[in-house]
């Protein structure tokens, strides 16, 4: 059901003229040990925006948590809103 979402989500963006990928690994090193699976995000928008879809009913902090994680093992830091 993600993909789905997932899908239409990228085509909006695409529909804004917005550069994004999708499903992009990311290698994780952690105290010198190297993660070949790592991390995958969702989508990156504008090589700026990582957007973590999850189709839930409802949104528990585990999520945020896992946001946070992903935006800090890729170089980008969240922006306060």
């Amino acid at each position: 059901m993600v993909k789905v979402y997932e899908v239409c989500f990228c085509d909006e963006r695409h529909n804004r003229d917005m550069e994004y990928q999708r499903q992009i690994d990311y290698q994780i090193e952690y105290d010198g040990i190297r993660f070949e699976e790592g991390l995958r995000l969702d989508v990156l928008i504008e090589d700026l925006i990582v957007s973590e879809l999850k189709a839930v009913e409802l949104r528990i902090p585990v999520y945020q948590a896992q946001s946070m994680s992903y935006l800090k093992l890729s170089g980008r830091h969240p922006r306060a809103s």
